[in-house]
């Protein structure tokens, strides 16, 4: 299971992260309540993803969502950030128990060693 690192918060974003990010530009869909969102993954790592909202609806900072990408199983998280249509989005459980992710990203790391 992963552990976080708490990183001092006066150093830059990239220092701060407690996991290595991965490119990753694939379609997802945000069950938000009782409809569905539209969204392209930016990038992705092991404790969430950055994410830019399809079309015109938004999503409040905080509020716990349901994302599915691809056909890999949905997996629940909390919006963290909003930039305009762009979302920091944080998973609430360990991507371990999410059996296709966490393979992709074991896959990603391997494609991408030193990122």
């Amino acid at each position: 299971m992963s552990t976080l690192t708490h990183k001092p918060t006066n150093a830059p974003i990239h220092q701060r992260r407690a996991h290595k990010r991965f490119d990753y530009g694939a379609h997802c869909k945000i069950l938000r309540e009782t409809f569905t969102l539209q969204a392209q993954v930016k990038n992705l790592s092991e404790g969430g993803l950055n994410l830019t909202l399809l079309g015109t609806d938004t999503m409040p900072v905080g509020k716990v969502v349901t994302i599915t990408i691809g056909a890999f199983a949905p997996i629940k998280a909390v919006i963290r950030w909003r930039q305009g249509s762009n979302y920091g989005v944080q998973f609430l459980s360990a991507i371990e128990n999410n059996a296709g992710l966490h393979s992709l990203i074991r896959n990603l790391e391997a494609w991408n060693p030193t990122s």
